[in-house]
């Protein structure tokens, strides 16, 4: 079935995310999840994993002002942009097993990086001066998933697919 992944793959997908962030000289982004070679950490997950575009938005949209990260945000390839953080599309948030579009922890809270608080993985990358390795050693500490996690727990994927035509 499509959308479907199994647990070794959705370790996998992470594990590749993770990787890719830990890329030397990549560009960091805010607002939005890709301009030019810069994105956000969920853009950086998109290209990691082969994430298709997922809705080009018409030549007519005009750049805006993010009021929260203060930076002109255009229309991306992804499609996905919004007016306080990045959204993951859900073809990422499938490959990865993301709780929420933003990267919120599940059951809520929040966790702390450079002794700030923060509820997401757009806030972090939004609003503070995490690099995107840094942001790979937090996805890695939560690589396993679970509740207070940005991931669905593994133990929630099947070990494999059953092939079965009839789904």
């Amino acid at each position: 079935m499509a959308g479907e992944y199994t647990r070794k793959q959705i370790r996998e997908n992470r594990e590749m995310w993770i990787a890719f962030l830990r890329t030397p000289g990549l560009k960091k982004q805010v607002g939005v999840l890709e301009v030019g070679e810069a994105r956000c950490c969920l853009g950086h997950g998109c290209v990691a994993l082969g994430v298709p575009e997922t809705g080009k938005r018409a030549a007519s949209v005009k750049p805006y002002v993010n009021s929260s990260a203060k930076v002109r945000v255009v229309a991306t390839k992804y499609g996905n942009i919004s007016p306080e953080y990045t959204y993951a599309p859900k073809e990422l948030m499938q490959a990865v097993g993301l709780h929420f579009n933003t990267g919120a922890l599940a059951g809520g809270g929040n966790f702390q990086f450079a002794g700030r608080c923060f509820t997401s993985l757009s806030e972090l990358n939004d609003k503070s001066d995490a690099t995107p390795a840094q942001i790979a050693d937090i996805l890695e500490a939560h690589i396993e998933g679970g509740l207070r996690s940005f991931f669905v727990p593994l133990s929630h994927y099947p070990e494999e697919i059953a092939d079965d035509a009839t789904h």
